[in-house]
């Protein structure tokens, strides 16, 4: 559907920082939507002004000042149209869903109600899969909706006060290899830590910019210091929310690279547990704990809990498929104990709710007479996002890394 045949208009929206290189993809994935594409620039060096304009882009510039918050409320001041749409230098929508927001737009989307998008990133080398969150991105332009926050700058007090709903919406938002760029990643970290530090000093402490920090110091490889913040925001955050999941999460990941007893991290897991009792990755973690403590029986309880009823924090960076990693290591602690009946039924389980999935295909062949490679580092299942912030920060490019 061409933006003409729809009644209400649509602004893309973008704030940006030398990222000419990868501005052009994005502006080129949104262009046949888009009513208007409206970026701010805030303070590039590069030709990403001249690309901007060349690709049609209404441009506009604000000095940066350690804030992402005023300029998104700068960008989106700029905006015309009746709903705005939020990306990010190097992100991209497909051309299948690009046309499936068309269709939203044109005919349900309910000027009271601001919506989420999954945005994906993919797998690192070294990682099991994709990782994604549930970020607001598309929302109507109303008088009084408005970002707060130096950085994880979001709309949640301007909704609330408006009394529009939060809804998900099934469309994804992809980014590209370049956020596993060491530079990129030690960059962001940098900033970062310097606007939670800003902010702490000016609200106080907050688990929120705990985590900010937590990640940030592990990104730059200094996991004592990262789990230092991450036990700070889980002291600090409310039982059982998304900070408080997060700062688990963290802590847990920055364990795994450090030394001590695994039944210390079996410890930690168990207490997450205890608060989010059916949060599908730390029942996976759990499991692999277990397994590595020769606790199988165990183990296979967690796994299957997790693949049968395991939940995910949508705003939280998770596996988007962890209730098929959770199914493919019980099916592979199943078949270490030689309980290979019990192995075959939940594969075939699994199966049906994921007909896709090569990985437990491979393992149902594997099953029916062929040899069984049993690898216990990838049966433990000690599987974790490696990010923490919300999908609306910002790469490092959309302002200075560094004064």
């Amino acid at each position: 559907m061409e933006p003409s045949e729809r009644s209400c208009r649509l602004s893309v929206a973008m704030i940006v920082r030398n990222c000419a290189a990868a501005l052009g993809e994005t502006i080129g994935s949104v262009r046949a939507i888009a009513d208007e594409i409206v970026v701010l620039d805030t303070g590039s060096t590069d030709e990403t002004p001249a690309v901007a304009a060349r690709l049609g882009a209404s441009l506009h510039r604000r000095s940066w000042d350690d804030d992402f918050a005023a300029a998104r409320n700068a960008c989106l001041a700029r905006a015309t149209g009746d709903w705005v749409l939020w990306l990010d230098a190097g992100e991209t929508i497909s051309a299948e869903h690009a046309s499936a927001l068309c269709e939203f737009l044109a005919s349900v989307a309910d000027p009271g109600h601001a919506y989420t998008l999954h945005v994906v990133v993919p797998a690192a080398p070294d990682q099991v899969g994709s990782e994604q969150i549930a970020g607001l991105r598309l929302h109507p332009r109303r008088s009084g909706l408005r970002f707060t926050g130096r950085v994880r700058e979001g709309m949640d007090a301007s909704l609330a006060e408006l009394g529009l709903q939060l809804d998900a919406l099934p469309l994804v938002i992809g980014r590209g290899g370049r956020e596993h760029e060491a530079a990129t990643k030690a960059a962001k970290a940098q900033r970062n830590i310097r606007l939670a530090d800003l902010t702490m000093s000016e609200h106080g402490p907050s688990a929120e910019m705990q985590n900010v920090l937590g990640e940030a110091f592990q990104s730059l490889g200094d996991g004592v210091r990262a789990a230092q913040h991450y036990r700070r925001a889980i002291d600090l955050a409310e039982r059982g929310s998304r900070h408080h999941l997060e700062a688990f999460y963290g802590l847990l990941s920055c364990l795994e690279g450090a030394a001590g007893e695994r039944s210390d991290q079996l410890s930690l897991c168990m207490l997450a547990v205890e608060h989010f009792p059916l949060d599908a990755q730390l029942l996976v973690a759990l499991g692999g704990y277990l397994q590595l403590l020769d606790q199988t029986p165990l183990a296979i309880r967690a796994f299957d809990l997790a693949f049968r009823h395991g939940q995910v924090q949508p705003q939280v960076w998770h596996l988007p498929d962890i209730r098929e990693i959770a199914a493919a290591c019980a099916a592979t602690a199943m078949m270490a104990a030689g309980q290979q009946d019990a192995a075959r039924t939940l594969l075939e389980a699994a199966a049906c709710l994921f007909p896709a999935s090569q990985r437990l295909a491979e393992q149902l062949a594997e099953l029916e007479g062929r040899s069984v490679r049993v690898d216990p580092a990838a049966s433990a299942g000690l599987y974790w996002p490696r990010h923490a912030a919300p999908a609306d920060s910002q790469p490092a490019d959309a302002e200075p890394a560094a004064d």
